[in-house]
């Protein structure tokens, strides 16, 4: 059944879109190729092990903090230049990642990574919350499926080639991008090209696009901001306090390795098939509500000890959370955004998953090491679980008495 609808949903997407479906996979699984065993590999060529945490710091700070910067150069130049030249970018990165060494060297390629990685995430992401409001909510939850798969496949295959030597890794991920390239330099795919900006109206002379400022006084967007903090806060926990829990009790990877495949099989299963049939029935409003209700349950859950069934429990909750919140706050995003400055609009909102997923981890992790022990970490997911309750109340208030749909109608 449900492979009888995703084929009568991809036969009604437009190339395009199918297109940038398989670009997301593809650049999916170079990232999750390489990005596991980064820091190890940067050890292992000589830097230390406080100089491998910074170049990773500095390509997630790229990756995740240049949002709202992408989304100028969107506006200002379309999806498909900016695109193009981040996937350029990290083409001479990895290549540089391949082939340099020194901590001044591999900070650069790091950084290059990074930005690269945010001037082709962002643009990809305006593309799909410019899709027509009949499929968005259902091309949003394939990119999900599409991420999903990627995070599956990508690390064994970066465990394959890592056995010969990490430049192999650099050499597939590079051939991969080139690949994205070559796929999106497709004249069927550019003949399809989207603008994130309206035609402009010739009676209308004195339009400028929204500034962050005018964004921000808008109560939805505040919402929306407020809503990817919290979510983001809370998700980076499993890459911190999480797995360092974990580890601290069992005594192996193991069991951390198995959540994340668990995680991801989850959500690669039931991503489409769930938000396909809900997207009729509820706003993609409400089911962001009931994302983030799920993940402060989750680590409500996990904050009442470590043991095999509070992990099965915990990451149920957790991988439905992210079912309901990632495809349908996009969609959300569609809705409300601007006529105009569409690229910057999504690049604001950004830095709310951003500064969520950064401090999350800096907080966490900093926790966790000033304890001594894992002991004070289930009180902090019993504050966590609290943190996103309460940013729940306000979304769900600031969603019933936000102001109209198109903030292009309250500047008017």
């Amino acid at each position: 059944m449900a492979r009888n609808l995703l084929a009568a949903d991809w036969a009604v997407f437009p190339l395009r879109l199918k297109t940038l479906l398989v670009a997301v996979f593809l650049t999916g699984v170079t990232t999750f190729m390489f990005m596991p065993f980064l820091a190890v590999s940067l050890t292992r060529s000589g830097l230390s092990v406080g100089q491998a945490g910074i170049c990773v710091a500095v390509l997630l700070c790229g990756q995740q903090g240049l949002g709202h910067l992408a989304g100028v150069l969107v506006d200002r130049f379309g999806t498909q230049y900016v695109l193009t030249g981040g996937l350029l970018v990290r083409v001479a990165a990895f290549a540089g990642l391949a082939t340099l060494d020194g901590f001044v060297g591999l900070l650069t390629v790091c950084a290059m990574i990074g930005v690269g990685g945010c001037l082709v995430t962002l643009p990809i992401r305006v593309e799909f919350i410019g899709q027509d409001p009949a499929i968005r909510q259902r091309s949003l939850a394939l990119r999900g499926a599409a991420v999903n798969g990627a995070a599956i496949l990508g690390p064994p295959f970066g465990t394959l080639l890592l056995a010969a030597d990490f430049r192999w890794v650099c050499l597939a991920a590079m051939a991969t991008q080139i690949g994205v390239l070559l796929l999106l330099s497709r004249r069927s795919f550019r003949a399809g090209a989207r603008t994130t900006r309206l035609p402009r109206d010739p009676r209308v002379t004195e339009a400028p696009q929204p500034s962050a400022f005018l964004l921000l006084k808008d109560r939805r967007t505040i919402t929306l901001l407020l809503a990817a903090f919290t979510f983001w806060f809370g998700y980076s926990q499993l890459n911190t306090t999480v797995a360092l829990a974990i580890v601290h009790d069992t005594g192996t990877e193991a069991v951390l390795s198995a959540l994340f495949v668990a995680n991801a099989v989850i959500v690669l299963a039931l991503e489409y098939p769930v938000i396909r049939g809900l997207s009729s029935r509820r706003s993609s409003s409400y089911l962001v509500k009931l994302g983030m209700v799920s993940m402060s349950a989750a680590f409500a859950v996990l904050a009442m000890g470590v043991s095999v069934w509070v992990l099965a429990v915990f990451i149920v909750l957790f991988s439905t959370a992210e079912i309901f919140y990632s495809s349908s706050v996009d969609d959300v995003i569609g809705r409300i955004s601007p006529p105009q400055g569409g690229g910057r609009y999504v690049g604001l909102l950004s830095l709310g998953d951003a500064a969520g997923s950064v401090s999350g981890s800096a907080l966490g992790s900093t926790l966790f090491a000033l304890a001594g022990s894992h002991d004070l970490t289930h009180t902090y997911w019993w504050g966590v679980a609290a943190l996103i309750a309460a940013a729940t109340t306000l979304f769900v208030l600031g969603q019933r008495h936000g102001t109209p749909d198109r903030i292009a109608e309250a500047r008017s």
